[in-house]
């Protein structure tokens, strides 16, 4: 490629250079006289506020000294005002404003301004004087007379000044345009010696240029054959089109998924890849985008069934975007093969419904394993009852036997009503416990709420079971902590949760062992902790959590070397509870058990209903 200026005469280009310096010379004299013309109307404006002030001035004088034909508000007052309107104009015109930002008639401004400063003390000096004129009937007034003087000297002052700066800045705008002519005249002779010397570096540049776009042609083509390479590499299709909907490049991806050649489907319409029942709406859709620039599915991804070569029919998700490079629009659809994926969604589907019929059975199921919970409950209850009334009948006669109501008996007899009596004792105390638990599962039990000394309830639980420590002689120690506010909950239920945790203590230490229980409040002191702590056989940890389950006993060998129905813990778990507390335990076999049951001090919750009546 050549230089578009090599083959250029710089004569032809010098006068044509001359053409335009020609023409600013010309632009530049018509704004000089359109500056000349307002600087003349700048002047007239101020001869004719000298003389209105100076009319005003006489017809003021005039009127002072008897005149009554002087008509003081039009002939004095308006021709000062109109005197300071136009000073005020002189000193807000822009043609001195911008003159006076160059540095070349501050002055004038500044001197308008002071005179229309002037004027106005003029005008309301005169009007004060007038007035006290018309009070008082009075024509002479000195001190008025000799200010009214002295403003109207410096506003004739100032007057001749404007006049001259006025007259210096027009001296000025003349001088600027045969300056300005000299100029474009320097400026025309440079210029074609401008253009003489760059020529030849202008053809040299060109050829620079032409360089440059071929390597920039070449790093384009690079730069394309990478962008296809990475297209090629995407999973997904992706169709590029124009604005006009014909197809102008698609990956390998979209190659695949329709079975088509690129060189067969360049130039063709994207209707062709588009379902046949859907092909109307596609077209209106491209109508509405060309015509609108804007399209609806822009930024979204939707379902929409596509056609390969074979004419069968696929679902896609399609992603539509626009594009648009110099000289060139058009759109770019990225789209995902969705066959695996509804299949795959049909089988989940399936699974869903197989998993939600099963979740419908075993909801039937636990229903019926409620019921039977509480028909479970209902019987343990009855039962218990029906065997309680009994049981107390055999004590109670029991009883009387032993105390000779009915004669005397015989030290056999005495023993083997005694070991009656201890026996039903025992059957006695766990019935009752088999009608709590059954209670407490039907939620049932109630507690009997009052305020409990916690020092009072461990040192009452220790002193109980202190006979059966000593019986097989071990330690029994409490550790309460001092200081610690009163508990609020059931005395009987209370007493019982510590009854049965030591007691189980004492039951699983050997003798010499040590059984002790602390109290002491939570970090937070919200809550009182109650620790029983033994020195007994412990627990494996694989029994830990078959804790705290009724009916259950961790070990048969204990069980057969312990005797127990296993609902101690079970119950204190559940009391602990209702008391809005936690029951823990930690253990290591041979080495000793710690129980922990966690009680607030303000007692359990309020049920809802009660926290929260409803209004009636």
């Amino acid at each position: 490629m050549k230089g578009p200026l090599q083959h250029l005469n710089p004569v032809i280009v010098t006068l044509v250079a001359a053409l335009i310096v020609c023409l600013g010379t010309g632009w530049n004299a018509s704004k000089v006289s359109l500056r000349q013309i307002e600087v003349q109307s700048l002047l007239d404006l101020e001869r004719v506020s000298a003389v209105e002030t100076s009319r005003a001035h006489l017809w003021l004088e005039e009127y002072l000294a008897g005149d009554k034909t002087v008509d003081p508000s039009l002939q004095v007052l308006h021709k000062l005002q109109r005197a300071a309107a136009n000073l005020q104009h002189i000193a807000a015109h822009p043609l001195l404003s911008s003159e006076g930002a160059a540095g070349g008639s501050l002055s004038a401004t500044s001197s308008a301004r002071e005179a229309a400063r002037c004027c106005a003390q003029l005008i309301s000096l005169a009007g004060m004087r007038l007035k006290a004129a018309a009070r008082t009937g009075t024509a002479a007034d000195q001190e008025f007379d000799q200010e009214f003087d002295d403003l109207n000297h410096n506003l004739t002052a100032l007057n001749m000044a404007i006049r001259a700066e006025l007259s210096e800045l027009n001296e000025q705008t003349r001088y600027s345009l045969y300056g300005s002519v000299a100029v474009n005249a320097l400026l025309l002779i440079g210029l074609a010696f401008f253009i003489a010397r760059t020529r030849d570096a202008t053809v040299a540049h060109a050829r620079e240029l032409e360089q440059s776009v071929e390597q920039r042609t070449r790093q384009l083509r690079a730069t394309s054959d990478q962008l296809r390479a990475v297209s090629d590499s995407v999973s997904d299709a992706i169709v590029i089109s124009d604005t006009e909907g014909r197809i102008m490049d698609m990956n390998r991806a979209a190659l695949a998924m329709f079975g088509h050649e690129l060189a067969a489907v360049r130039g063709q319409p994207v209707a062709i890849i588009v379902a046949e029942r859907l092909r109307a709406a596609h077209e209106s859709s491209m109508t509405r985008a060309r015509e609108s620039g804007t399209m609806s599915l822009a930024g979204k991804r939707v379902m929409v069934p596509a056609l390969n070569k074979d004419g069968r029919e696929f679902p896609v998700e399609i992603a539509l975007s626009r594009w648009e490079a110099p000289g060139e629009r058009g759109f770019t659809a990225v789209l995902r093969d969705m066959t695996e994926a509804q299949a795959t969604a049909a089988k989940l589907k399936a699974n869903q419904e197989e998993i939600e019929h099963l979740v419908q059975t075993l909801r039937a199921a636990n229903a019926q394993l409620l019921q039977a919970a509480r028909h479970k409950d209902a019987f343990m209850a009855a039962m218990s009852h029906e065997l309680r009334t009994p049981l107390t009948v055999i004590l109670s006669y029991t009883q009387l036997l032993l105390d000779g109501v009915h004669g005397n008996i015989t030290e056999r007899q005495r023993q083997s009503l005694e070991t009656i009596t201890q026996s039903g004792q025992g059957l006695l105390l766990l019935i009752g416990e088999i009608l709590d638990l059954a209670k407490i599962e039907s939620g049932k039990l109630t507690l009997n709420m009052d305020t409990i000394r916690i020092t009072i309830l461990g040192r009452t639980c220790v002193d109980m079971l202190q006979p059966l420590a000593k019986s097989k002689q071990i330690r029994l120690l409490a550790d309460i902590a001092p200081g610690l506010p009163s508990l609020r909950g059931d005395p009987q239920r209370l007493n019982q949760i510590l009854v049965n945790l030591l007691g189980n203590a004492i039951k699983f230490t050997p003798a010499g062992g040590t059984v002790t229980l602390t109290a002491a409040p939570t970090p937070d002191f919200l809550s009182v902790q109650f620790t029983v702590a033994d020195t007994g056989i412990g627990i494996a940890p694989e029994n830990m959590s078959r804790l705290f389950q009724p009916f259950v006993q961790i070990d048969s060998k204990l069980a057969r070397s312990y005797s127990g129905t296993g609902l101690g813990l079970a119950m204190v778990a559940k009391l602990a509870e209702l008391h809005g507390g936690t029951a823990s335990a930690e253990s290591e076999l041979g080495v000793g058990s710690k129980f922990c049951v966690t009680l607030p001090f303000n007692g359990p919750p309020a049920p809802a209903e009660e926290a929260h009546p409803r209004k009636v």
